[in-house]
């Protein structure tokens, strides 16, 4: 199956640099649920998440005719859609994050919901403290259930630094989160 995703990506690619501008529609159909989550995840806010993506789709648009074909295209733009929201939270060094307003309306237990939110807002808090590169591992593998080789793809590192970069921020977790719960 990866097989078959990776050559329909590849054919649009080949559309796209052969002057089919419209095909790339198709990519950008394809890839935008998965990347917004990771936008999402690096910067916290949704309006900061479109902007990584407006600015992540245009780039990988307009220097298409630089991708190798080494990698998947999912990799290469995991990679542009992940440097381009790191830039964006730091451009804009917030301290906090908020959950989404519709994620605890449907709610009923008024309580529930804040201790729900508290809780939401502790581990991002914790997520931010970590590293990048155990932030972005921990991010790949956990909410984007990726492999570790596909990781270490995005990353431009090896599986074993993946690893140890997702053993490291487990652990930072654990102890992070630890005093919280008590």
């Amino acid at each position: 199956m990866k097989e078959k995703q990776k050559d329909v990506d590849l054919e649009c690619i080949d559309r796209v640099l052969s002057g089919e501008r419209g095909a790339y529609g198709i990519l950008v159909t394809k890839y935008y649920q998965k990347m917004y989550r990771v936008a999402y995840r690096i910067t916290g806010s949704s309006a900061d998440a479109e902007d990584a993506l407006q600015q992540a789709f245009l780039k990988s648009f307009t220097n298409l005719h630089t991708f190798k074909k080494k990698s998947t295209f999912s990799t290469w733009l995991y990679r542009i859609t992940s440097n381009i929201s790191i830039n964006i939270y730091h451009q804009k060094k917030k301290e906090t994050v908020g959950v989404e307003e519709d994620s605890i309306s449907t709610v009923d237990d008024g309580l529930r919901a804040i201790e729900s939110k508290e809780e939401i807002d502790t581990v991002r808090k914790a997520i931010r403290k970590l590293p990048k590169k155990q932030r972005l591992t921990l991010i790949f593998r956990v909410y984007e259930k990726l492999a570790y080789k596909e990781i270490a793809a995005i990353l431009k590192c090896s599986e074993g630094a993946v690893k140890a970069n997702y053993f490291h921020a487990v652990t930072k977790l654990k102890n992070e989160l630890t005093s919280y719960m008590k």
